[in-house]
């Protein structure tokens, strides 16, 4: 059976969409793929510092100053229930790579472990059950993609960012 994913040059984005096609940008957390609205994400990123925030909420690892703009950090394996790694940032034991998302005029940075690809998906790929998906991640799933060889997590941004500061 033939998936209607397709992989896209910004060239050929244009052509490429079509009326029943979503397009995401793909990442990996843990073991499991994510992908989040291309319209949402406005770049990959290396953090080489992370300012600490104290009495932060434990999902907020710190503050990046990104091209001038302070951003709020979000550790995405604490907001989905993965096992921690750590990160050493200031020291440049870990290469750390983050997606930004800009809400409401602020900018905030999902760490993940490693990027995807940016893949349009047919809108037919998407499995809305509830039960397919881990339970602490059903508040902020938009849906379940079933891939070639795996499934896509697709996470709703507005939903994953609401974290309750103070």
């Amino acid at each position: 059976m033939k998936q209607d994913i397709t992989r896209v040059d910004a060239k050929d984005a244009d052509s490429v969409l079509g009326q029943n096609l979503q397009r995401f940008v793909t990442f990996i957390v843990g073991n499991q793929l994510f992908g989040i609205p291309n319209e949402k994400s406005q770049s990959i990123l290396h953090l080489e510092s992370i300012t600490h925030i104290p009495l932060a909420p434990p999902e907020v690892e710190g503050l990046a100053n990104i091209r001038g703009q302070i951003s709020t950090v979000l550790r995405t394996r604490k907001r989905l229930g993965i096992d921690e790694r750590s990160l050493d940032v200031d020291r440049g034991n870990v290469r750390v790579m983050g997606i930004s998302i800009e809400q409401d005029g602020n900018l905030y940075i999902l760490l993940i472990d490693r990027i995807g690809d940016i893949v349009d998906i047919s809108t037919s790929n998407r499995d809305n059950s509830a039960s397919a998906v881990e339970p602490r991640w059903r508040e902020f799933t938009l849906g379940i993609y079933r891939l070639e060889h795996q499934l896509m997590v697709a996470l709703d941004v507005d939903r994953f960012i609401e974290i309750k500061m103070w």
